[in-house]
């Protein structure tokens, strides 16, 4: 989609383009500073997430390591999440 310039801008149905390790960010009181486009998994586990657009968490239950989770995430917590090594793409 062009931007006012008439650049290309990605839009959402565009892949990720940059990363963070979202493992160090998680927390039950603070937010993202981005949210995702979507989630890597290095280990399994439970994850514990705020989707944007929503204010009460869910809990995804044995994600297996080595997924990418399509997920709009604006909240990773420390508890409940038992998955390591989170990526957070957007």
């Amino acid at each position: 989609m062009p931007d006012v310039f008439g650049n290309n801008v990605p839009g959402l149905e565009s892949p990720a383009t940059r990363a963070f390790d979202a493992y160090l960010a998680k927390s039950d009181t603070v937010d993202l500073t981005q949210p995702t486009r979507a989630i890597y998994t290095g280990s399994g586990g439970d994850l514990k997430v705020t989707l944007q657009g929503d204010t009460d968490p869910v809990v995804l239950p044995a994600v297996p390591a080595g997924s990418f989770l399509p997920l709009r995430v604006k909240r990773l917590y420390s508890t409940g999440t038992t998955v390591t090594n989170c990526i957070g793409l957007y």
